[in-house]
């Protein structure tokens, strides 16, 4: 039962911290200053925040579906959410975004610690016994 719980923590806390991330690409959209600070809605800032909002809504929208779906491609999804958050954080540290370089670590650190969970949970699960 613990294991079933977990997993439902994990979807609500995967779910959270996807929501956050789309919404955070769609805020620095609005407002650039929020994503890159000292941004005034240059070419350079538009293209960068409309880069990512083409990136973090298709992706954050599948790890959703995923997750809603608990559907098997789950696992790499989140391997590959976990990733791309460990770029943006690595991004706001190069450019001294304090809230990127957290909220990004905070969020590759939670979505590879889900993945590597689930995959060890699957690996250490009761057989299904076979049926005749």
């Amino acid at each position: 039962m613990a294991a079933k719980s977990t997993r439902g923590f994990l979807a609500i806390a995967n779910a959270l911290g996807t929501a956050l991330s789309m919404a955070s690409a769609v805020a620095g959209l609005i407002k650039p200053e929020l994503a890159l600070p000292g941004a005034s809605g240059n070419a350079l800032s538009t293209f960068y925040t409309q880069a990512y909002v083409a990136r973090a809504v298709p992706l954050g929208l599948g790890v959703l579906w995923l997750l809603a779906t608990r559907h098997r491609a789950l696992k790499p999804a989140l391997v590959l959410a976990g990733v791309v958050q460990a770029g943006d954080s690595a991004i706001g540290l190069v450019h001294h975004n304090p809230g990127m370089t957290a909220g990004a670590a905070a969020a590759a650190v939670l979505h590879l610690g889900s993945a590597w969970w689930l995959a060890r949970a699957d690996r250490t699960a009761a057989p299904v016994p076979a049926t005749a």
